[in-house]
């Protein structure tokens, strides 16, 4: 995983059962929780772009820079997943 790049994680039970997209807060950003849902790259939040129950479009975290390995773990609605 590459940082700025858009993941696609797939699974079962992962956010809403309905689709929902980002939004621009505010300040102009992306908050890192959408719809309950929060993907954490060793403990930093992505942005996520996406959240149905089946399927997560995530923006990998700057921060990953020079990593080799990556621990990634999704919430939703405060339950984490295993990494």
């Amino acid at each position: 995983i590459s940082p700025g790049n858009i993941v696609t994680i797939k699974g079962r039970e992962l956010g809403p059962a309905q689709g929902v997209s980002f939004t621009v807060n505010n300040q102009g950003g992306i908050d890192p929780l959408l719809a309950g849902v929060r993907v954490l790259f060793d403990g930093i939040p992505g942005t996520p772009l996406f959240a149905q129950a089946e399927q997560i479009n995530v923006v990998a975290p700057f921060e990953l820079a020079g990593r080799t390995v990556t621990r990634i773990v999704v919430e939703y609605q405060g339950r984490p997943s295993s990494p």
